[in-house]
């Protein structure tokens, strides 16, 4: 039988792209194979009964507990090779054999990404491309939201949703829920009236713009027509299983003012917690 010496530097790279199939190129095939499903446990069984990334203090305890387990695992597969300095070369240890594993472990992921992160986590990661939701989020905020959230509970005011972009579906925006069906929404020279009675929303808005229109000045391009436009806005109702959106910098945000209404089949999901700011003390800050 053809022997062969174990590259430690091959069989750390090949446990870094697959865990488990370092000590499967080391000959220890059913430790490999247990490292592996191990980690398929700890995908699809920890991470979702747990709810650990629903909470950023679990979202750290899961990257420390999956950080220590690959340092262990691909460890263990460098100093197996460097103690075995020859092994029987059957024919499943040939390169091109675990160039396949990998091609076809990692292709399962990416086709079937979107399934596992949607069905199985119930979260999704999102970033913020623009500052219509300043000072609440910032660009280059990173959060986390439930997509399962709203799926026992109705959505409640005040709450941070991401929902489909009514005019384009592909596109997912992140507001403040102001009202839901039914309810009048009316704008009174900058402050919110929902069934008349003013919306407390001084703690997190944010305004730009002094100059504040005047009822009588109509922008074109308010919805619906005619409704008024940024400062004094309405009164408009909500349509049933319809809800209105703004966003918290309010002279600088395209929202239901602009658009219109989100129907309850365009909500995505509530947002958790931010996970990375380029501002550090805003990490691990929760919306509640």
């Amino acid at each position: 039988m053809k022997t062969k010496q174990r590259n430690p530097i091959l069989v750390a790279i090949l446990s870094i792209l697959v865990l488990g199939l370092g000590q499967i190129y080391n000959g220890q095939i059913k430790k490999g194979i247990i490292i592996f499903f191990s980690l398929i446990v700890l995908y699809f069984f920890l991470v979702p009964v747990t709810g650990l990334i629903k909470h950023f203090n679990g979202l750290v305890i899961l990257l420390i507990i999956v950080i220590i387990f690959y340092f262990i695992v691909i460890l263990d597969s460098i100093l197996v090779a460097i103690r075995k300095k020859e092994i029987i070369l059957k024919s499943y240890k040939q390169w091109y054999i675990y160039l396949l594993v990998i091609i076809l472990i990692n292709g399962f992921y990416l086709i079937e990404g979107e399934f596992i992160r949607y069905e199985i986590w119930g979260v999704r990661a999102f970033s913020i491309p623009t500052g219509s939701m300043e000072p609440t989020l910032l660009v280059g905020d990173y959060l986390m939201v439930d997509l399962k959230y709203y799926e026992d509970k109705d959505p409640q005011l005040g709450d941070l949703i991401v929902f489909k972009y009514p005019r384009d579906p592909n596109l997912l925006y992140i507001k403040r829920l102001i009202a839901g069906g039914n309810q009048v929404v009316e704008i009174k020279d900058r402050s919110v009236f929902i069934d008349g009675v003013l919306f407390p929303d001084s703690l997190y808005v944010k305004h730009i713009d002094p100059q504040i229109f005047p009822r009588d000045s109509i922008q074109s391009d308010i919805y619906p027509s005619g409704a008024g436009n940024r400062d004094n806005y309405g009164p408009v109702v909500v349509p049933e299983d319809s809800y209105f959106f703004l966003g918290d910098n309010r002279e600088n945000a395209l929202d239901s003012r602009y658009w219109g209404y989100v129907s309850r089949e365009e909500i995505v999901g509530r947002a958790l917690y931010i996970y990375w700011s380029k501002e550090k003390n805003r990490i691990g800050l929760k919306f509640n």
